[in-house]
């Protein structure tokens, strides 16, 4: 898995745009659940892309979420849907960034060595990831 952009938003428009620090511009093994889960998600996409056809933006081909048309998801957007899914599961408020922190406790569970999810989330070494 590489990452090689990130997504900003510069004046109400999405942009492709340069990691904030050259350490976030890496390149990464990923554990088996994520790549299952990733590979299942790009042919979910490609299938949705079929369907859409020329409609489909040629630019959200790099990115991993987008929304049901193809383009960039947009962060209010985000937080909304996960604030309504949290509220319907009766989790109480969770941010996106709480996320991170159930991701890296569900591979710490599912046996992926605490030091590739340390790498996963940018972390410098284990000691971030034993806070998770």
């Amino acid at each position: 898995m590489h990452v090689r952009s990130s997504l900003r938003w510069l004046d109400g428009r999405p942009s492709l745009v340069d990691p904030k620090t050259a350490r976030s511009r890496r390149s990464l093994t990923a554990p088996s659940p994520v790549v299952k889960a990733l590979r299942s998600h790009r042919a979910r996409q490609a299938e949705h892309r079929l369907v859409l056809g020329r409609t489909w933006p040629a630019e959200s081909s790099e990115l991993v979420f987008i929304t049901e048309h193809g383009t960039p998801i947009d962060p209010s957007n985000a937080r909304r849907e996960l604030q309504a899914v949290a509220k319907a599961s009766k989790l109480g408020h969770l941010r996106p960034y709480d996320l991170r922190h159930s991701a890296a406790s569900l591979l710490a569970a599912d046996g992926v060595p605490l030091d590739q999810v340390a790498d996963l989330l940018g972390h410098d070494g284990l000691r971030m990831a034993r806070l998770v």
